[in-house]
């Protein structure tokens, strides 16, 4: 698994989709727009239901994430900073700016505008993010995180 998520980020980290010259285009643009709506449908539901909602629903049990301080979490240990409270989005203005895909695995890249409030203390802040989201049995999993604070 790990070795197609690395795959598939050096492919989009140079910009070659010929590393899958077996996919049809259509099943690609298909792909594009299934993962688009889950991307949307991951903001949804982590600001109007919450991030309980959302590890259930989109975080595969092997997510990894990077955030603005460069520390690595996992699925375990981010389900628990968001129950001891010291982790709450609660408003998120997303530009989703590529989508790349590669078989079964899509990478994205955008920017986005975030209101959170980390360890008691509200924040706005501006970060780039990239995502990578995995097809398994059917359904697209978000499998890898990665967030840079940008200047304002």
């Amino acid at each position: 698994m790990s070795r197609v998520v690395a795959v598939a980020l050096l492919c989009a980290w140079i910009g070659v989709p010929e590393c899958f010259p077996w996919q049809d285009p259509a099943a690609g643009a298909r792909a594009a727009r299934e993962v688009r709506h889950m991307h949307a449908e991951y903001y949804r539901t982590l600001t109007k239901e919450g991030p309980d909602a959302a590890l259930e629903q989109f975080y595969a049990d092997e997510y990894t994430y990077i955030g603005v301080d460069g520390k690595l979490i996992d699925k375990t240990g981010l389900k628990a900073r968001m129950k001891r409270n010291e982790l709450a989005l609660f408003t998120v203005q997303d530009e989703l700016e590529r989508i790349s895909i590669y078989g079964d695995v899509a990478v994205l890249s955008g920017h986005s505008t975030s209101n959170v409030t980390d360890r008691g203390e509200v924040k706005t802040s501006r970060e780039g993010y990239t995502e990578v989201w995995v097809k398994r049995d059917g359904r697209w999993q978000l499998v890898a995180e990665q967030i840079t604070l940008q200047d304002r």
